[in-house]
């Protein structure tokens, strides 16, 4: 919402990257509704953007080869300009990108385009400090599980078997 209000684009979006497909899967949407998108890294100019890790500023979306017309073609939006900046984190992992579409007064500015690189810098942070945490939280269950098995262990292994008349038996 900040990066189009400020900006003055119609709608906005941030694309993360999936870290089990490695594909961009589209995560807000400001100023519409459309449902998830899903693209390959390399795909689209959001694609083209992960996949180089270079700011674009299209006037003319439709004019650009590498603008996926599909998008539209389902929401019924017309895209006329697009500004899109990569998500890269301080160790230069891109983990998404963020798109703002439409400018409302002429094209997007190189301040534009400066404040939109900062807001991918800012939900990097974002993004990397919440994977991690959603891996130390996975690592804790995991710890925590084989912690309870350590435990449990002594209590379904008996120190001695007991006598069994007629049988042999051995732990």
């Amino acid at each position: 919402k900040t990066a189009t209000s400020e900006t003055d684009a119609e709608r906005g979006t941030i694309f993360l990257t999936d870290p089990e497909t490695g594909e961009l899967v589209s995560q807000i949407l400001e100023g519409g509704s459309v449902s998830s998108i899903r693209l390959a890294v390399g795909t689209g100019i959001v694609g083209a953007v992960a996949e180089t890790g270079q700011l674009v500023n299209i006037p003319d979306a439709y004019l650009d080869p590498r603008f996926d017309k599909r998008t539209d073609a389902a929401s019924g939006f017309k895209t006329a300009s697009v500004l899109a900046a990569p998500l890269r984190t301080p160790q230069g992992e891109i983990v998404g990108v963020v798109e703002i579409l439409n400018k409302r007064r002429r094209g997007f500015t190189k301040d534009d385009e400066e404040f939109l690189a900062e807001v991918g810098t800012h939900a990097a942070l974002a993004v990397g400090s919440v994977r991690e945490h959603e891996a130390a939280v996975a690592r804790a269950r995991v710890e925590g599980a084989q912690a309870v098995l350590k435990g449990v262990l002594p209590l379904l292994n008996p120190t001695a078997w007991p006598p069994t008349p007629g049988f042999e038996s051995a732990p």
